[in-house]
Formats: C-alpha cells, structure tokens, sequence
C-alpha cells in the first residue's frame, strides 16, 4: 500500500480543500498532521509538534489515510455506484421479500446494468433469476442467459488483457526498436481478432478498433489489404457512434480522449498537418493524464514524439515555455520503461529548446539512471550522442569529449552500417570536438547536410534535436 505522505503528495489543490473542509475543528491533530503533509513536513518533525509517541503517531497516520480514501471514494460516487450498492443487497431481496417483489426487483437492476453495460454484475442477476425461475419455463431462458454472461465476460477480460500486453509490447518495438517484436504483435492482433470474432459486442469493437488502428498505421501497413479491413476513418465514425448510443457508459467517456489521440496519430501518419495541430492544441493538457491512465488501451507517450515531429518542421508554436509548464505536478514512476524514455527525452529536448542546457543534461542523466540500456546499444547510443552534443553547445569541453570516447566505443560494437545516422551524428561531434581546425566548417556542413537527408522512424531522438547550423559553425569559427 501507499504510504499516507505519498496519497496526500498526489491529491488535488480541489481535493486537498475538500479534505480540509471535512475535519470537525482545524486545531485537531489529524487536521495538523494533514496540513503538515500537504507541506511536506519531516515525520519527526511533526511527531514533535503533535506531542505524540511512535505508536501514537502511527496510529494517527492510519486514521488519517482511511480519512482520505473515504473522501476519494465518496467523490467517486455516480448513478452506476447506485445501482451496484443495490446489487450488493440482492441476498437479502432473496431472503426477505415477496417473489413477485424480487422479480420486479432484479428485471429492474437488469435493465439498469444493462444500460451501464456491467456485464459482471449481470451474471450475479442472472443467477438469481435462474433459480426463481426453477419450477416455470422461463429457466432455461435465463440459464442460457446466465451461460452467455459467464463466457462473454471472461472473453471481455481475455480481450482486455491482450490489448494491455499488445501495446506493452507495442512500447517496445516503437521506442527500443526491437525489430523481433513485429511477429509477436501480429500473433496478438489475430488473436484479438479471433476473441472479438465471438461476440457481438460494441465494448469488444471499441477495443479492438483502437488495436487494429495502431497495428495498421505503424507495425504492418499490408494489413489493410490481407484482412481486408475498413478505411481507419470508416472505423473511428463507428467508435464515435458507438460513444453515442452509450453516453452513460463509464469507460466510453474517457476512451473519448483517447480516440482523440488516436485522431492526431492517424492524421500526422499521413502528413494531414492542420488537423493533426487542431487535435493536439485540444488535447495538450491532457497529454499528462493520457500517458499515466491510457497505457493498457494504447502507447500514449508517442504524442511526445509527435510534438516534437511538429516543431521539428516549424509546424507549431515553438515556444518551449509551455511544456516546460505541462509536466509540473507529474510523477512517471508507474508508467512503462518504454514511456520513461520518451518522456526523459522529451522533457530534455523542451529544455534545450529553451537554451537551459544544464537542465537538458540533468533529464538525460536521469534518464541514464532510471532505464538500463545494456541490452538495447543503439538506444543507448541515440542517448549518448544526444549528451555529447549538449555539452558541447553548453561548452562543457571535457564531458563531451568523455561521451564522445563512449559514443564511438558503442558505435563500433554496434556497426556504422547498421545505424548510418548515428554514424554521421558521431562523425559530426567528432568534427566539432576535434583540435584540428583544416576544413572544419566545409566537413561539418558536409556531415550535416547528410544528417538532414534523413527522416525519423519510429523513436530516433537524434533527428528530433533542433540543430541550428548558422549558431553551430560560429562555434567553429
């Protein structure tokens, strides 16, 4: 479990208000202790100025955290919360009341869960309503009923499972470039396909649109015509037909946003700028919430990528300033290693953007200490490379000469046919680190004009860094 500094840390100005505003008198010591860790106090410094043993003061920590998940949960309440404290009731329906009560009863919590499309809770309703039935010929209607519940559910739940582990191994083969991965993400997409093949199901629909739209845009463009698929505008007008037959359906009102990313992908995909920009101003500030909620429903951290891409072309603002501000209260601890990467390299490039460059190395160094690189050396070098160059602009001859040595040591390993931009990148920084002044502007211009020959595929963080050749050749001059 969490511990009560690390809840409080993560709450909301909104919720820790309405916390606040809960406790009986302000003077209290839960509502000291609360206050202090919103301030984030030191324990023993609040255990001082609460006058309380070990023990106590433990015992105070507990109270305050079930305090707190009262208060989350009490917030969480809704229409659908009813109707689930009603079925948790439904024994003593049973036992208690009239038959022809209980019936009325459950076909209407029927019809509820119906509309909520909580086809778990449907099972338990029609259970009962199976053995209600026994001596009438209605049983073996809702036996079958009761049947067809108990498979689709664990189908529901097989079809979620795949489509968390096919963008889990999505992250990879996108950020770690691991080229064995496209095999394995196939064998799931047909798998999912099989799955939802079963049911006739709009949550299953939803789902696997999301799988297949992905699948198709960036891991195997051939599948359009070998499974003989929809355009992915016809699938995206049915999605948000589906939204809204259900428009009191839980998941489906946050799965809106994550069409809406899926929107921008598809139209940068296919180089459909304007629109592309139009979906990403509606959806920036929600990028935070899109890459610690969505990763089980698709790869949201590739936006990042994208953003980049954009500004890379002059296609958006290049104002750095508000992403500096986007990640402020954002925390990437529970988000996948793939989504770190890009997340670091993000938050490194929007400082260098900003010409702060210490604070662009301080993020890759971060990056370097949070996510082991030892079986992936091209990311690795892609990183390094990126370091190098950030401390030369930043003049910091000595560190760039030392990630240079390492730079080439790892280029060897990996082979310069293998990753020729990352061989004209390591040339480059070999040029500008170098004592020997000959033809140095006419070999760096020629290293970089190669270097802009290229376009980014999949996550190459070295053809993301905005290199600016009037500012560069003055430095060799």
């Amino acid at each position: 479990m969490e511990n009560i500094r690390i809840i409080v840390q993560a709450l909301s100005a909104k919720d820790v208000k309405g916390i606040t505003r809960s406790f009986y008198r302000p003077v209290d010591k839960i509502a000291v202790l609360f206050a202090k860790l919103v301030d984030n106090v030191d324990d023993n410094e609040i255990q001082t100025t609460l006058e309380l043993s070990a023990n106590a003061y433990s015992t105070l920590r507990s109270r305050l955290r079930s305090k707190v998940q009262n208060y989350l949960i009490a917030q969480a309440d809704s229409p659908k919360a009813d109707v689930l404290s009603k079925l948790l009731n439904i024994e003593d329906i049973i036992f208690t009341e009239q038959p022809t009560i209980a019936l009325t009863t459950l076909k209407k919590l029927e019809q509820e869960l119906i509309r909520f499309d909580l086809s778990n809770e449907l099972t338990i309703v029609y259970k009962h309503l199976k053995k209600l039935h026994l001596n009438s010929a209605d049983y073996f209607h809702y036996s079958q009923l009761y049947n067809r519940h108990v498979a689709y559910s664990l189908a529901l739940d097989k079809a979620e499972d795949i489509l968390a582990k096919y963008f889990r191994e999505y992250g990879l083969y996108y950020t770690m470039g691991d080229a064995s991965k496209k095999l394995e993400l196939t064998v799931l997409y047909e798998e999912m396909s099989n799955v939802c093949a079963l049911y006739q199901s709009h949550r299953m629909f939803v789902y696997f649109a999301a799988l297949q739209i992905f699948h198709c845009l960036f891991v195997d463009e051939s599948a359009f015509d070998r499974y003989k698929l929809k355009p992915v505008e016809d699938i995206m007008a049915e999605v948000e037909e589906t939204f809204a037959m259900y428009p009191k359906d839980g998941i489906y009102a946050h799965l809106k946003l994550l069409f809406e990313y899926i929107k921008f992908e598809y139209y940068l995909k296919h180089e459909i700028y304007t629109k592309a920009r139009l979906i990403l101003n509606e959806i920036n500030n929600k990028i935070p919430s899109l890459l610690i909620h969505y990763e089980n429903y698709s790869f949201p951290a590739q936006v990042l990528v994208g953003k980049l891409m954009l500004k890379l072309a002059g296609l958006i603002d290049d104002d750095p300033h508000p992403d500096l501000n986007l990640f402020s209260n954002f925390k990437i601890k529970h988000c996948s290693t793939p989504a770190k990467v890009i997340y670091y390299v993000f938050r490194a490039l929007t400082c260098y953007d900003a010409k702060d460059y210490a604070r662009a190395s301080k993020w890759l160094f971060e990056l370097n200490n949070e996510v082991s690189f030892k079986e992936n050396n091209i990311l690795q070098l892609e990183v390094k490379c990126l370091i190098t160059y950030i401390k030369y602009v930043q003049k910091d001859e000595r560190l760039s000469s030392q990630s240079l040595t390492s730079a080439q040591r790892i280029l060897r390993i990996i082979g310069a046919e293998k990753v020729p931009h990352l061989a004209i990148f390591v040339k480059m920084l070999a040029i500008l680190n170098s004592d020997r002044k000959r033809d140095k502007v006419a070999k760096l211009n020629h290293q970089l004009d190669l270097l802009y020959a290229f376009q980014p595929i999949k996550f190459q963080p070295t053809l993301l860094i905005k290199i600016d050749r009037k500012a560069l050749l003055k430095t060799v001059n």
